[in-house]
């Protein structure tokens, strides 16, 4: 009973992380300004604004191709992966993982939420590098240079992580517009 509680007050907590994470009509990129923003209207529906340069996706994966220049790329229930030659901004996928290949950059932030941060030799995090429910994993030669964490959502034998996870395919559905 607790741990169902608890899993309902962290979903609760982090809905404005993954509710960032949208498919518009069409083909399931949203993009958009660089300034993200999530609101919950009245009725309790979710709705993403996004501007020309950001990238969202649900129920699929993110990829900034190699050249690409992006203010923030999300994925809900789905990954971020950063190709190389590609720079991001910010980097959240919210039931997936955030991947930063070779000579890949993200300047601030890579969070996942239900994964792991992934930060390939030559990769770049110039921020920090956050995994709830998951690990910041940094092969040798990769680099963050802002703090590391890593917080792991088990506890006596049960796993948060799938209570989140559920929470996030069951609750989170958003509908995104353009700025």
């Amino acid at each position: 009973m607790r741990i169902a509680l608890v899993a309902s007050l962290l979903a609760a907590a982090l809905s404005t992380i993954p509710a960032q994470a949208t498919e518009p009509e069409g083909d399931g990129t949203g993009s958009g300004s660089g300034k993200l923003k999530a609101e919950k209207k009245g009725n309790g529906k979710c709705v993403i604004k996004v501007g020309p340069n950001d990238r969202v996706a649900q129920d699929a994966d993110v990829v900034i191709p190699a050249g690409g220049v992006v203010e923030s790329a999300v994925a809900l229930r789905g990954s971020v992966i950063v190709q190389k030659g590609a720079r991001v901004k910010k980097a959240v996928a919210a039931g997936g993982s955030v991947r930063v290949e070779a000579g890949a950059v993200v300047t601030e932030e890579a969070v996942a939420i239900s994964g792991d941060v992934r930060v390939e030799s030559g990769g770049r995090v110039d921020g920090e590098a956050v995994s709830l429910g998951g690990r910041v994993r940094i092969a040798e030669g990769g680099v963050v240079t802002g703090s590391v964490t890593s917080l792991s959502l088990q506890f006596a034998g049960l796993d948060l992580e799938r209570e989140l996870r559920e929470k996030i395919g069951a609750e989170v559905k958003c509908q995104v517009e353009q700025e």
